[in-house]
């Protein structure tokens, strides 16, 4: 769950200007922008499955198909 959040407050932050690139962010966080960018990708999962990983339902079989 903080890797989502951290995702959307990274990708908040380059939408209104507060950085101007992934690049920006991974030296201020001491990482990759390969992770950066792995990072601010999590935002753009569909809600429902943010609901299931809140509440602790695996929505998704290893295949990465949806469970019936």
């Amino acid at each position: 769950m903080a890797a989502i959040a951290r995702g959307r407050h990274w990708l908040a932050e380059i939408v209104r200007g507060g950085v101007d690139t992934a690049e920006a962010i991974a030296v201020r966080e001491g990482c990759s922008v390969r992770h950066v960018n792995k990072i601010i990708s999590l935002a753009f999962l569909a809600p429902d499955l943010v609901e299931a990983a809140v509440a602790g339902r695996p929505e998704l079989s290893r295949t990465g198909h949806r469970r019936p």
